[in-house]
């Protein structure tokens, strides 16, 4: 079932969890996107790996989304800093 990027944004909360090539990524980035384009607050996006986060980042440069809209690091750098 493929998720809007809408409505995956506008949950209180959400989680991605998909293999490889399922667009994980994309879906994060649109909803960030959409998000900063419509004033919301920073966003929290969490991943397991260091590749995450280069992939993330990356794309949501790409994408043009300013680094304000969002912060971005993994679980273990998050719980550590915490």
């Amino acid at each position: 079932m493929a998720v809007d990027h809408r409505e995956f944004a506008e949950a209180e909360s959400a989680y991605v969890e998909a293999a490889a090539g399922c667009g994980k990524t994309q879906l994060i980035v649109k909803a960030v996107e959409y998000l900063a384009e419509n004033g919301a607050s920073r966003q929290l996006i969490l991943t397991h790996t260091h590749a995450g986060v280069a992939a993330l980042r990356a794309r949501l440069k790409q994408r043009g989304v300013l680094p304000d809209s969002y912060r971005l690091e993994t679980i273990d750098a998050f719980a550590h800093r915490w």
